[in-house]
Order: structure tokens, then C-alpha cells, then sequence
């Protein structure tokens, strides 16, 4: 991949990683939200807060899973360049688990 040249020299491009990596520190950041209102009892404000967390799951995973037909996904990009290392490491197994617990807390919060 050259060096870009003339008006796309100074025009910024989208760095995957690091968008991935911001997307995780909202996930961390609105876990420490929710444990703050369960920590205050707060069951309104917990929920609330999930309704955004759950949108925002929702989201991100489709960034790392991708969307038929739209996109491939980051686990698909690591395997195709990278010997299927997201594969080899169960990363797309991790989600299955997580989509399950968010999916029951989901119906136990009457949130969708």
C-alpha cells in the first residue's frame, strides 16, 4: 500500500482497530454504570441503562461479526489475513455466550 498523494494526503482514513477499541471502552465504561445503579438499587436507572448498553452491543457486535450481505466483519478480516486466528481463538464462540446472557437479562428486564 503506497503513500497517498494530492488531496487524499490530508484527508484522515478510518483506522479499524482503533475504532474497535473505542467500542470496547464504551462497553467498559457502561458496565461500570450498570454496577453503579445496581449498586444504588436503582432498578429504573438500571434498566434505562440497559435499554443504550444492549443498543450498543447490538451494534458493535455487528462490527466484529459482520452482516451478510453488507460486510464481512472483523473476525472474518483476522481470519482472511491472518491464518483464521479469530477461529483459533474461539472469539466468535465468546459472543454466542455473551448474546445468550444479554438476550436472558434482556427478557428479565422486559427490554428488547
Amino acid at each position: 500500500m503506497g503513500c497517498a498523494t494530492g488531496k487524499m494526503a490530508n484527508t484522515p482514513r478510518p483506522q479499524v482497530f482503533a475504532v474497535m477499541r473505542n467500542g470496547h471502552e464504551v462497553i467498559r465504561g457502561m458496565s461500570k454504570d450498570l454496577r453503579e445503579t445496581l449498586e444504588n438499587n436503582d432498578a429504573k436507572a438500571f434498566i434505562d441503562t440497559w435499554k443504550v448498553f444492549s443498543a450498543w452491543l447490538s451494534y458493535h457486535a455487528k462490527m466484529e461479526d459482520g452482516v451478510e450481505g453488507k460486510g464481512m466483519g472483523m473476525f472474518a478480516l483476522l481470519d482472511a489475513k491472518f491464518d483464521k486466528i479469530a477461529e483459533k481463538n474461539k472469539l466468535r464462540n465468546a459472543h454466542d455466550e455473551l448474546h445468550a446472557v444479554e438476550h436472558k437479562l434482556s427478557e428479565v428486564s422486559r427490554v428488547e
